[in-house]
């Protein structure tokens, strides 16, 4: 980054998730963006701005020079509106499939109202709750309503729920292997590339004699829960999904242990 600042003369830096560093790092990234915001602006030197994004305050922003702190939870009426907007959006690229179930166009602000409402001000939950829409079979716009109304609220549970619905159509191997790859998501030490995460999958079951790496569809069938950088990386949607795969996967392992001695 301070090689960046003598190539341009302004800048923009958005640090999105500060939260999910080790505290060690973010200590260490505060105080370099400090000494990039810190330094004085003169004619022709490069004007720096900086936005940093963190679920929750840290020791680490307190530490912040000149920070203007805007917390989303007091900007519940723009978040809303904002999402709006979103679920509007895709709402409309179903309209083909809302059409052939008669949907009226009250109905899908009616729908559009309920996912806001329960939404909260989390994007995620939205986009979940459409993904959730757009991939589900129904007949009518009551039942549209309905199954949004029955969603869980917290999104640890409907994570479960999504997963739930994946691996219900899949054999026990199947579902073995499902695991294996989000296990390797939720415990790389660092975000895998697709071939990094394929090859550890291909040799997670000890044989090391394989002719090709598994196929890739394997990751397709994992559906919303984990997405695929620019950069090839392999990670799930959100940390929180990290978070709940991790405590799922090794409260199974536990009780494995226990059941072995």
């Amino acid at each position: 980054m301070s090689n960046l600042t003598n190539q341009a003369s302004y800048i923009w830096l958005v640090i999105d998730g500060l939260d999910e560093c080790e505290k060690d790092r973010q200590v260490r990234l505060v105080r370099l963006l400090n000494q990039l915001i810190s330094k004085p602006v003169v004619p022709g030197s490069t004007t720096c701005k900086v936005l940093v994004a963190s679920r929750g305050p840290s020791e680490a922003l307190e530490k912040m020079k000149r920070k203007q702190i805007i917390s989303l939870a007091e900007e519940k009426g723009s978040l809303d509106r904002a999402i709006w907007q979103y679920v509007g959006l895709r709402l409309e690229t179903m309209r083909p499939k809302l059409q052939q179930i008669d949907v009226q166009h009250s109905e899908v602000e009616e729908i559009q109202s309920i996912i806001v409402k329960k939404a909260d001000g989390m994007f995620l939950y939205a986009r979940l709750v459409v993904d959730y829409l757009a991939s589900n079979v129904f007949y009518s716009g009551d039942e549209m309503k309905e199954s949004v109304n029955q969603l869980p609220q917290k999104l640890t549970e409907f994570y479960q729920r999504i997963l739930t619905q994946i691996l219900v159509q899949l054999d026990s191997r199947s579902v073995d292997r499902i695991r294996c790859v989000l296990g390797w998501i939720a415990f790389a030490k660092r975000p895998l590339k697709k071939v990094e995460l394929l090859s550890a999958i291909t040799f997670s079951s000890g044989n090391s004699q394989v002719s090709r790496l598994v196929p890739q569809y394997i990751l397709d069938i994992c559906g919303t829960l984990i997405e695929e950088s620019r950069d090839t990386t392999v990670a799930f949607i959100h940390n929180s999904v990290k978070e709940q795969r991790r405590r799922k996967l090794l409260s199974r392992e536990t009780k494995r242990f226990k059941s072995m001695e």
